[in-house]
């Protein structure tokens, strides 16, 4: 079952890394970009690499990504950070990538000394947050018990030096969670260059379980996989890259559900909507096993020094 990964490729590009698809679309840009395989580190990269990433990201990226789930995933992500730090009287809590500080405010009704970390931090820092603009700014406020960054890592352009810096800032118990999306799942597989979580330009890495354990090791963490599920990630990865495979146009149900800017007329909207609900409905049930069978398409890892 499922769509052949007709397209695949084992070419190998100018930098000297295998391409494993050389046409993956941006969906926002109208721009193709090839995912690599990095002959040094054995990573999937994106490439080649724009010299200006910031401008791939517009002012509606980081808001409402959850749309109507948001308040699920908070609830899910708080629980998994107050496992991580429980039994500890007093909480700081460094999320980089907070976003609009949704999740970072859950943290400061707690109790918790909350900090964040992100690009475009306005929006966070209205809600009377404590939001600093880069890793280097937050280095100064060390340490930290707990540090997230949850589908962020994929983001940096130099992930080895920012969980180096990362570890620098972590107390001696402190817990580091990183979730990015499974780049070796089953929807990555069937869907190939058509999967909605390639995301290019704006992931830089695309890790597998292997990968993200590899580069974990590689800077000394002690590594422990939490869950290889994120519901509602999982499930919209399933019903829009179905929809791109088909041929609609590119993300457009996400973008709906999500509330992004969109110029398409009413009757492809609706059509969306009817056949990505049906899709949804048609795969809650068996993506919800997948997961509880560790078989879905989110990487939670939980590290520590």
């Amino acid at each position: 079952m499922g769509i052949p990964l007709t397209g695949r490729t084992t070419a190998v590009s100018d930098s000297g890394n295998s391409i494993v698809w050389p046409r993956v679309l941006d969906a926002d840009s109208g721009e193709y970009f090839a995912v690599q395989r990095d002959g040094s580190k054995g990573r999937l990269v994106t490439g080649p690499m724009p010299a200006d990433l910031s401008r791939y990201y517009s002012d509606t990226y980081h808001g409402n990504r959850h749309g109507f789930t948001a308040r699920y995933c908070d609830r899910r992500r708080l629980s998994i950070i107050r496992r991580a730090v429980s039994g500890l009287q007093s909480v700081r809590w460094l999320d980089v990538g907070c976003g609009d500080g949704t999740l970072l405010q859950s943290g400061a009704t707690a109790g918790w000394q909350v900090h964040g970390v992100e690009m475009q931090p306005d929006l966070a820092r209205s809600k009377g947050l404590t939001v600093y603009s880069s890793l280097q700014q937050a280095s100064q406020k060390g340490p930290f018990d707990v540090i997230t960054l949850w589908h962020v890592l994929e983001h940096l352009t130099e992930p080895d030096n920012d969980l180096q810096l990362i570890s620098n800032l972590l107390s001696p118990h402190g817990k580091l969670i990183v979730a990015v999306p499974d780049a070796g799942c089953l929807a990555a597989r069937w869907f190939g260059p058509h999967w909605l979580h390639w995301d290019v330009p704006r992931h830089v890495t695309h890790f597998e379980a292997s990968t993200l354990t590899q580069i974990m090791i590689d800077h000394s963490y002690q590594v422990q996989q939490l869950s290889r599920s994120e519901f509602e990630y999982d499930l919209m990865g399933f019903a829009q890259s179905a929809l791109n495979a088909l041929g609609f146009e590119r993300n457009l149900f996400f973008k709906l559900l999500t509330k992004r800017p969109n110029k398409t007329s009413l009757p492809i909207r609706a059509v969306n909507y009817v056949l990505g609900g049906a899709l949804c409905a048609i795969a809650a049930l068996p993506i919800g096993l997948a997961g509880r069978l560790g078989k879905g398409g989110t990487l939670i890892f939980q590290a520590h020094r």
